[in-house]
């Protein structure tokens, strides 16, 4: 976690995500119900969240609130803001909605700033592309001219741009601020990477966003925020030692390859149309790269290879720029035709089409046998004809093929997500033809679809399974998970991420179906019958016999058990019912209604969460407090992140300290927390002062803050550090044998007793079974295992899976190429070549391998994949309801499971490139 939080605070954030709406200002109608702030006259007070959020989904909320007394703003920690200085920072934010361009003065960004950072550059001799005999004191004038474009100031000026506002990153920083008053004020960054701005500003109803550097420096000092200060801190040179050592490493050979096609035989002509992007020189033949200068190109980039004269018949190569101008007149002609592709182009102008030859010279680059038996299942003759790539705003899309006569085109998208082929140019003169993007990808783990002349899907491939696969979809409720340990709040979860994204997200399928496909969703028995028919955009948790439901495009209503609408749909935001109420919002404010839908605590709340045990968090401005059911505060807003009650007690945070409460508002064991983790085995990890100790669910300290690390217990033990020695304790902080390491995230559940590990030596990277003792049961000597269920556990040795017993003996012999993992109802799915079938404990075969996939079974079924098409079995591998759903749930404890339905007609296109969700 201490890694994974270190690696997220390296990292800044895209400016985007949801902004909470701020309460009414001065001149709005005043709040005068129970409930209000107005009514509880709360004190002035700056709020400061800071969110990090690391690349694997892991997050880190702190928030300090200062109180305003006399001339000072304080916080518990003994912090302090003068209050000149933050009326100061609240007259800015409102007067930076002029400042929307980013302006690289104030970053130290200018010509003669640039011109000496290059000068200095220079003269380190570093450059591949200088020869140090020729230029032993090289200057800008002497560069290649690629070289000096990247050294210019625009080049350079326009990367920094990009660096200040929008470097692409996977870790998230995020900081929150709020002021009081009677003009209240919101500022937000959400930044990727390295960047600083732009902020998004919120006074009252209006929002802008403002790219001033003067902002950050005056919120970083605002909060007492170090790592937002350093941002600032001699960020031209950092950028620029960064960018210099981005220049040194190009491949610069390609520059005297772009210079040497302008030799071959017709570039006079071609130059007329074509500029050269990039050119590689490989043996007997050049590839090369060109952009159309005509914007009303279809395809406006072409690659080809060209031959050096005298070099052996190489059919992929063209003999020179004669041939590649007739060759890419035809292709034109070819890309006018296809109607869809006219419009697609002509609806963005960041949309880019680049040619890879045509693909009957050289076939074999370019088809694989699962496209062909596609193309040809679809009963269209021939082959594809044309080979391109799409980009758009410069980033790799996916592949295109068309085929004569041109009315049909077969479209994929690759997996693109884990892989670091693609060397995204930050200018033109960057090398183009480095990416070699996804040329080994197999076919069969990209999503392809067929489409007609209109841009209609009339034949789908089946996605990744990755993609596809709705394996880690429960059955939606709207309790909370059952724990075997007291949990009262989960602080590695985006779910405590509620100031900056209130909905806490019920569980849903949206994710289950092929992105090009959007759907609607239902719910079926157990016989495929529809209880809810696919006609909603969304369902949420079924709770207390309602069920949330959006229509497309529409507002958020409520469904009773028999599927009849009880409460019409009205709201734009709704959650489950809880303890008879349900919170429901509009216009960014939020209530709570009862099942008949009557409004019985107004939505005049910034933010809510559901009731638990008779009270709810509910946010006036940046402060949480709790109402009863009548909308009255009974504890007063006091806390920056609150959750609800469980067991008694709940979280809440304050000054970048936590504590739980109990029904009264105060906290157990009365004080706040470094850090507060959750209760297992009755035990509560804690830190004061830098130090590790434990509390119970009294809040009394049963074991003192003595420890430089701790981990929670389990089965009575945990495991402790100090002075670098690691120990193992009881709950009583007596000593213990030392646990072994083991993360339920990151090696998965201990199931019967074991967990997954791996040896050490030679068995390094070797699977095995440990006990909670650090024991090896079974030893690490396989390639993978799954989990042990009713005594018996798959795994992989010699690239074949088979099964073995406690003893670790081998029970059903490695002869699989895959299995479910895990036994379910006594079955296990294996996979035998491409197709998945089912076998029960003694290794027999209940069901012959004739599906895509298999999941494992829950309440007596399980869900299995045809094609692109989901269906249910039961346990003796009867189809019970045919693979005819486009995404599918596991079956609940009810009986009911979710599904759905392909919308028709599809937006083939603008689906499958921009990720379009909804309804046609």
């Amino acid at each position: 976690m201490k890694k994974t939080i270190a690696t997220a605070i390296s990292t800044a954030c895209i400016i985007s995500g949801y902004f909470p709406q701020m309460p009414a200002m001065a001149n709005e109608p005043s709040l005068s119900h129970p409930g209000s702030a107005a009514a509880h006259n709360v004190q002035d007070y700056v709020c400061v969240d800071v969110e990090i959020r690391s690349p694997e989904g892991s997050v880190n909320v702190y928030s300090k609130i200062y109180m305003r007394q006399g001339d000072q703003y304080k916080n518990t920690l003994g912090e302090s803001i003068a209050a000149s200085y933050v009326e100061k920072v609240r007259q800015y934010a409102i007067e930076s909605e002029s400042n929307q361009a980013v302006d690289l003065a104030p970053f130290g960004i200018n010509p003669q700033s640039v011109r000496k950072k290059v000068d200095e550059f220079l003269k380190s001799n570093t450059l591949p592309s200088i020869d140090p005999q020729k230029y032993p004191h090289p200057n800008f004038d002497q560069l290649d001219p690629a070289v000096r474009k990247l050294l210019d100031y625009d080049t350079v000026a326009h990367a920094a741009s990009e660096a200040i506002s929008h470097p692409f990153n996977t870790g998230y920083f995020i900081m929150h601020v709020y002021i009081s008053g009677d003009r209240p004020v919101e500022m937000q960054s959400r930044h990727e990477g390295g960047g600083m701005v732009p902020w998004t500003v919120k006074v009252g109803s209006k929002v802008w966003q403002t790219a001033s550097p003067q902002l950050p420096k005056m919120l970083a000092d605002l909060g007492n925020n170090d790592f937002l200060r350093g941002k600032h801190a001699d960020w031209f040179d950092q950028f620029f030692d960064r960018y210099s050592a981005k220049v040194r490493n190009q491949n610069w050979p390609s520059i005297k390859d772009r210079e040497m096609v302008k030799q071959i035989a017709g570039w006079q002509n071609a130059s007329k149309f074509v500029t050269v992007e990039d050119a590689i020189n490989q043996n007997d033949t050049t590839l090369i790269q060109v952009k159309l200068k005509d914007p009303a190109c279809t395809i406006d980039r072409i690659r080809w290879r060209v031959g050096k004269p005298g070099a052996s018949g190489n059919t992929a190569n063209m003999r020179d720029w004669n041939a590649f101008i007739a060759a890419n007149e035809k292709l034109q002609h070819a890309a006018s035709a296809v109607g869809w592709l006219l419009k697609w182009r002509e609806q963005n102008p960041e949309r880019s089409l680049m040619a890879m030859l045509d693909v009957a010279i050289d076939p074999a680059d370019y088809f694989h046998k699962e496209m062909i038996a596609f193309w040809q299942d679809a009963g269209l003759s021939g082959q594809p004809t044309y080979h391109c790539r799409v980009y758009r705003n410069g980033t790799y899309e996916g592949g295109l093929l068309l085929g004569e006569p041109y009315q049909i085109s077969l479209a994929t998208e690759m997996i693109r997500h884990q892989w670091s082929l693609i060397n995204k140019p930050d200018s033109d003169a960057f090398p183009a033809l480095r990416d070699q993007c996804m040329e080994d990808v197999p076919f069969d783990q990209r999503k392809w679809c067929l489409l007609d002349q209109s841009g209609k899907i009339i034949k789908l491939g089946p996605p990744p399974l990755t993609e596809a696969l709705p394996s880690g979809c429960e059955y939606p409720t709207a309790q909370d998970e059952p724990y075997d340990y007291f949990w009262p709040v989960d602080f590695d979860k985006a779910e405590d991420a509620e100031y900056l994204d209130r909905k806490i997200g019920n569980e849903s399928i949206a994710n289950c179906s092929p992105e090009f496909a959007p759907s609607l969703v239902g719910e079926i028995d157990k016989g495929g019958k529809p209880i809810f028919k696919p006609l909603y955009q969304f369902l949420g948790p079924t709770s207390e016999g309602m069920t949330v439901f959006r229509l497309p495009k529409g507002k958020n209503g409520y469904l009773n058990e028999a599927g009849d609408v009880a409460i019409d749909p009205q709201y734009d935001e709704a959650e489950a019912f809880h303890e008879g109420l349900a919170a429901v919002g509009k216009d960014h404010k939020y209530g709570f209604i009862d099942t008949k839908g009557n409004v019985v605590i107004p939505m005049i709340f910034d933010a809510v969460r559901n009731f638990a045990e008779g009270l709810a968090p509910a946010r006036i401005g940046a402060l949480f407090g709790y109402i009863d059911k009548t909308g009255k505060f009974v504890i007063e807003p006091q806390f920056g992140r609150a959750r609800h009650f469980i067991n008694g007690l709940a979280y809440v945070q304050n000054d970048w300290r936590r504590a739980y409460i109990d029904h009264a508002g105060k906290p157990i064991g009365g004080c706040f927390y470094e850090q507060l983790q959750r209760f297992s085995c009755d035990r509560a990890k804690f830190k004061q002062d830098g130090k590790y100790g434990y509390i119970d669910r009294a809040g009394r300290v049963v074991i003192p803050a003595r420890y430089d690390d701790a981990n929670d217990f389990r089965d009575g033990v945990a495991k402790v550090e100090i002075n670098g020695v690691a120990k193992g304790i009881d709950i009583f902080g007596k000593s213990a044998p030392v646990p072994p390491d083991h993360s339920d995230f990151w090696a998965g559940p201990i199931s019967e007793g074991l967990m997954d590990t791996t040896g050490s030596g030679k068995n390094a990277m070797s699977h095995g079974l440990m006990d909670r003792n650090g024991k090896f049961v079974i030893k690490p000597i396989y390639e993978s295992v799954g989990a042990f269920v009713g005594g018996l556990c798959p795994v992989q040795i010699n690239h074949k899976w088979g099964v073995i017993d406690r003893s670790g003996k081998m029970v059903i012999k490695p002869q699989f190429d895959e299995t479910t993992r895990l036994f379910s109802d006594n079955r296990l799915g294996v996979k035998v070549g491409k197709k998945w079938g089912l076998i029960d404990v003694t290794g027999s075969m209940i069901l012959e391998p004739k599906y895509d996939a298999i999941q494992p079974f829950k309440n007596g079924m399980a869900i299995v994949q045809a094609g692109i098409k989901f269906g249910y079995i039961d346990k003796s591998g009867v189809e019970l309801i045919p693979p005819i759903f486009d995404a599918a749930h596991q079956f609940g404890p009810t009986g009911r499971a979710r599904v759905k339905m392909r919308v028709e007609p599809v937006k083939a296109m603008d689906i499958w490139m921009e990720g379009e969700k909804g309804a046609d």
